[in-house]
């Protein structure tokens, strides 16, 4: 198995207001750099390519769902698609930076979050049905960036939801389809 390097830029909306670190890449921009990519790892002899994205806007998902490798098999997975409703205080919460995503960042990478400046944005519930994964709307004037409860999240929690995401990448991509041994 190959773990290539993450991209760290994706299709986001282009904004009103700009945020410290906020930059995007056309939907064309993304799919041409992972068809670029695709045919080198083929030509190293990988016969399937799972691609992982936490990035639900739906443009980017298309982008992704719409790369083309001449022989292997191209999978799109969305982490932050799977159901964490039993790991979390706020199911219902939209995600960007809320309490799933903090708490991830929390448990990966604890020296990139300063918890005592989260700040929640609670929605009223006629606007939260608005904001969910794949919306293209701006971000409500009283967000910072984000959408949901920060001020929730833990790395305990996002231990949990690490795991969570281990095993359902498991089961659902390495149970579901065991290497095949050469030789």
């Amino acid at each position: 198995m190959l773990r290539a390097p993450t991209i760290e830029y994706g299709v986001n909306d282009s904004v009103e207001r700009l945020f410290s670190g906020g930059a995007s890449v056309r939907r064309k921009t993304l799919r041409r750099w992972v068809n670029d990519l695709l045919p080198n790892w083929e030509r190293l002899g990988i016969t399937e390519i799972q691609l992982l994205t936490m990035n639900g806007y739906a443009p980017h998902l298309e982008a992704l769902g719409t790369v083309v490798a001449p022989h292997a098999t191209v999978r799109v997975i969305d982490i932050l698609a799977m159901d964490f409703r039993s790991l979390v205080e706020h199911p219902d919460d939209p995600i960007h930076g809320g309490e799933v995503d903090t708490s991830l960042l929390m448990f990966v990478r604890p020296d990139l979050v300063r918890p005592e400046a989260a700040m929640d944005c609670i929605l009223p519930e006629q606007d939260l049905r608005r904001y969910r994964r794949g919306s293209a709307l701006p971000l409500p004037p009283e967000s910072i960036g984000s959408i949901g409860r920060a001020s929730k999240a833990s790395a305990e929690k996002g231990g949990r939801l690490y795991a969570h995401i281990l095993a359902r990448l498991r089961e659902r991509v390495f149970l579901a389809n065991p290497p095949q041994r050469v030789g």
